[in-house]
């Protein structure tokens, strides 16, 4: 077996950072002239990437106190939003670090649901042993959740509470005496880069309870998989509860057909 060695990564040999270095100053400029620019966080994933890896912008100078070489390990930028390195650095450590640390042994549920009422999810697809839960959202909120990103949180929190009220009401508890849990993940694009910002929720495949105050261990309680009915009725409270949200915050207004965005969202808006 060949010695193992370490290889700096030269991203400005790679032709997406060749692309990038040539033709995004003079985009950002294009945008300047037309009196508008770029969202902060977009400026800052760019710049970064195109310092990421490269000595000139920074580096940590190591050297072995055995035999004396020296090394230059060139800063990176550490952002996840476009960088493929940093970004594929950060998806194995995500990954490691939730299986190693954060999910259980436990069964854990992926389902789909596409298109069941204003909330776009409804076809079920099971991969091995594992299933998710994948909301996708109309077209009007996704962009309503691109430009107040504070609503973010407020949606997630209630399509978590719709499903783990679900998952406890299966197992024939209520949400005092018995608890699940999730890790979720918020993509913002689709497969064409477009914005498409969905949630998938990996969801214990069950419930937890004590069956005994004087024993504080809990006991792991099965769930059965949902039937495509529940999955359409789930879709239905979600889409409900947001409505209602957004209702009270003066961001949606209703009429007898459909959800209405428009007094909220701009013509600039993406």
């Amino acid at each position: 077996m060949g010695s193992v060695g370490f290889q700096r990564h030269r991203s400005e040999q790679t032709l997406l950072c060749q692309i990038v270095e040539r033709y995004y100053p003079a985009f950002t400029d294009h945008l300047a002239e037309a009196g508008k620019q770029l969202p902060a966080h977009v400026r800052q994933a760019f710049d970064g990437y195109l310092q990421c890896g490269r000595l000139e912008h920074g580096f940590l100078r190591l050297r072995c106190d055995t035999c004396h070489a020296e090394h230059l390990l060139a800063f990176s930028c550490k952002r996840r939003g476009f960088c493929p390195s940093c970004g594929a650095r950060r998806m194995a450590d995500g990954a490691a670090w939730l299986v190693d640390q954060v999910l259980p042994e436990r069964p854990i549920r992926q389902r789909r649901r596409e298109r069941p009422h204003v909330f776009r999810e409804a076809h079920a697809v099971r991969e091995r042993s594992r299933r998710a839960w994948v909301l996708s959202l109309p077209y009007p909120l996704r962009f309503l959740l691109a430009t107040h990103p504070a609503l973010m949180g407020r949606v997630l929190g209630i399509v978590y509470r719709v499903i783990a009220g679900h998952l406890i009401r299966q197992a024939g508890f209520t949400q005092q005496s018995a608890r699940t849990g999730s890790v979720t993940l918020i993509q913002r694009f689709g497969s064409a880069l477009n914005l498409n910002i969905h949630f998938h929720m990996l969801f214990l495949d069950g419930v937890y309870v004590v069956d005994s105050p004087h024993d504080n261990r809990p006991r792991f309680q099965w769930v059965r998989e949902p039937t495509s009915a529940q999955l359409t009725q789930l879709a239905h409270t979600i889409a409900r509860r947001v409505g209602r949200m957004l209702e009270r915050e003066g961001l949606l207004e209703r009429d007898t057909e459909q959800l209405d965005f428009s007094g909220v969202l701009d013509e600039e808006d993406p």
